[in-house]
């Protein structure tokens, strides 16, 4: 009696499927949004990267050579903003509560030069240490890494 039931069912939602309109694309339904948070975008709504901010380090791998074990390093990474808008970055995150980062509050014009203000601390960790900072910005990618690598020298 079931299996009755279902053959006509399917039927009816194969027949309902065929017949609908074919849906438009998601790019035949944009509505600008990404316009209003500062994404430049040109005339069919696609993405302009190159109009947009962009971060350039001076170094995208820090190093940090070798450091006692329970030593603090203070560290300033260099950036560029070589985009054409101004660039704000909006968080920096390390994957590791060992590394602190401060970062420019204010939009960085195009062009001009800052820098992230880096504090490893060495304290319970020991030999070789690769750490990956996480900027995000108003750029595509939106998330760039910046690495430290080196060594901490165990304590006796």
């Amino acid at each position: 009696m079931l299996r009755k039931l279902h053959i006509p069912l399917c039927i009816g939602l194969l027949i309902w499927g065929c017949h609908r309109s074919q849906e438009q694309s998601y790019q035949d339904h944009y509505s600008g949004v990404l316009a209003t948070i500062g994404i430049p975008q040109d005339a069919q709504g696609r993405v302009m990267p190159d109009a947009m901010a962009n971060i350039h380090f001076d170094q995208d791998t820090v190093s940090i050579d070798t450091i006692e074990e329970g030593k603090r390093l203070n560290l300033s990474i260099a950036f560029t903003n070589s985009g054409n808008q101004p660039l704000v970055i909006s968080d920096v995150r390390s994957h590791c509560g060992c590394t602190a980062v401060e970062w420019p509050q204010h939009a960085i014009p195009p062009g001009e030069s800052d820098q992230l203000e880096v504090v490893f601390n060495s304290e319970g960790q020991r030999y070789s240490q690769n750490k990956t900072i996480f900027v995000t910005m108003n750029g595509i990618p939106n998330i760039r890494e910046v690495y430290l690598s080196g060594y901490v020298k165990p304590r006796q």
